[in-house]
């Protein structure tokens, strides 16, 4: 089954499948030249002898929205995911969208702060989008204190 991946406009992704080799787990690099990566961070779900999870395409989300907030990264890089193990899909689509809310790079960056914002119509207003956007910016100024 095709599963949707939603990633920052301008990032590249590169997934890779390993070989089962009894172990669910997720390896995030960042790619730095053809011959050298920079590991970023790793998911794991488990063992085969103690009932592994499969891995499920929010899994794969939450993991990207981590590498987009590792100090690492930075918006041109390619994002290289090697799966390795059981997964609930058989094949991701990969889509660059505007929908991925990546925090601002003054600020200290926190996972809490990526997010995939809602499906809203094409023919809204500007105005509406401002409003949803102070809205939002308010429901952020209201957690932080």
């Amino acid at each position: 089954m095709t599963e949707k991946v939603l990633i920052p406009q301008g990032t590249k992704l590169d997934i890779q499948y390993g070989e089962d080799q009894g172990s669910n787990l997720i390896h995030a690099f960042l790619k730095i030249t053809d011959y050298s990566d920079n590991f970023l961070l790793a998911m794991f779900n488990g063992y085969e002898s103690t009932d592994r999870t499969s891995f499920t395409v929010q899994d794969i989300q939450k993991i990207i929205l981590m590498a987009i907030v590792h100090p690492s990264f930075s918006k041109n890089s390619t994002l290289i995911l090697r799966i390795v193990g059981d997964t609930e899909f058989s094949n991701l689509e990969i889509e660059e969208s505007s929908r991925v809310k990546v925090p601002n790079r003054k600020t200290k960056k926190k996972i809490d702060q990526a997010e995939i914002l809602p499906l809203t119509k094409k023919n809204s207003s500007k105005s509406q989008r401002k409003q949803a956007r102070k809205k939002r910016n308010k429901k952020i100024k209201k957690k932080k204190k």
